[in-house]
């Protein structure tokens, strides 16, 4: 059994990447690439954060590797998760969620935006409100590609976690967007 003082210490890049390998046995570099594809819209890493912690992650039980033949000169490592490895995730899943800390530069320009004169912060809004479609369309295409798999709304299906995340950034974009129309509103307001 997982002692909970270890399950506390993982840290949340250690839990992304133990919830990657629950899905499937993969190679660091492997890793990199799902971290840069799957879920860099929501948890991104380095490539070399990933392999100090794929070490840390090993010397705590957590995850086991096997040699395995590679391309280049030296030999590639696979890891899978370990049992305690698997424990670890269900236990931290089932605790209380950590504490959210805002660091949304957005939130951070919204705070500032007093400063320019209404017109420039509705420019400034309008950059948002771009980037928000943009990413609101990326992931509506997400879901679509899920929806054609057929497996995403299954719960216990690995791609269940994949639509509910998809789910929680439309959803945060079309929050966003009903936010920036707000803001706008009442630029035009103070403009007339």
């Amino acid at each position: 059994m997982v002692a909970a003082e270890s399950t506390q210490q993982v840290s949340a890049l250690g839990r992304a990447l133990l919830s990657v390998l629950c899905r499937r046995e993969a190679t660091g570099y492997e890793l990199s690439r799902v971290m840069s594809t799957s879920t860099d819209y929501f948890w991104s890493a380095r490539h070399s954060q990933i392999y100090a912690e794929l070490a840390r992650l090993e010397a705590a039980g957590l995850v086991r590797h096997t040699d395995i033949a590679a391309a280049g000169p030296r030999q590639s490592k696979r890891y899978a998760v370990t049992g305690d490895g698997r424990r670890s995730v269900l236990q931290w899943l089932r605790s209380e969620p950590e504490a959210h800390v805002d660091r949304d530069p957005v939130i951070l320009r919204a705070h500032a935006l007093w400063l320019l004169p209404p017109d420039e912060a509705a420019q400034v809004l309008a950059g948002i409100e771009r980037a928000s479609r943009e990413r609101l369309a990326l992931y509506q295409s997400f879901e679509r590609a899920l929806d054609e798999e057929g497996q995403g709304r299954v719960p216990g299906h690995p791609d269940f976690g994949s639509w509910a995340t998809v789910r929680a950034g439309i959803e945060f974009h079309q929050g966003r967007l009903r936010w920036c129309r707000d803001v706008r509103r009442r630029l035009q307001q103070s403009e007339g």
